[in-house]
């Protein structure tokens, strides 16, 4: 548990979440949910923290960016990571996170997997990094009422917001 001035108690901190998350989400003109999924690797509403990236300044670490890391070899990358099995059947099959953010290849022993398409720069390995999305902060809001009043209306709007995301 966290210390804060003020607050000493759980639910004092579920109270803390909900309003740090609210004025997060109230700054409209500098925050916002993206309409599809599409919004990765240039800077917008749904990036609350990222890691800039650029082609002179990069995570590149000598062996590539992330890139290199998540594309698959026939992309240009190394093909470290693709989706695992367990991942894969955690989803449903017409899921947007799966069919918009993913493709598939076949690696080198001939097997077919699925790779992220999150990272697609494994020239100058400029692709943003983001570390907290707006997604995360509607997140954050709806469990903290959740925990502090039940599942109540707000709590239920907010994740309902996700049903308007369209495929990219």
């Amino acid at each position: 548990m966290h210390c804060f001035p003020g607050y000493t108690s759980i639910e004092g901190e579920w109270q803390l979440a909900a309003d740090k998350a609210k004025a997060v989400l109230d700054a409209e003109a500098i925050y916002g949910l993206a309409g599809n999924y599409s919004f990765w690797g240039e800077n917008n509403s749904e990036y609350v923290f990222s890691i800039q990236n650029s082609e002179i300044d990069n995570g590149r670490t000598g062996s590539g960016g992330w890139g290199s890391y998540y594309n698959s070899a026939e992309d240009g990358g190394r093909g470290d990571a693709p989706f695992s099995n367990a991942l894969i059947e955690a989803y449903a099959t017409n899921d947007m996170r799966i069919t918009a953010l993913s493709k598939e290849n076949v690696n080198g022993e001939g097997v077919s997997l699925l790779y992220t398409t999150k990272f697609p720069d494994v020239v100058t390995h400029s692709d943003n990094s983001p570390i907290i999305r707006t997604t995360e902060i509607v997140l954050n809001r709806a469990e903290a009422l959740a925990q502090l009043n039940g599942v109540n209306d707000e709590s239920l709007a907010l994740i309902n917001d996700f049903e308007s995301i369209e495929p990219a």
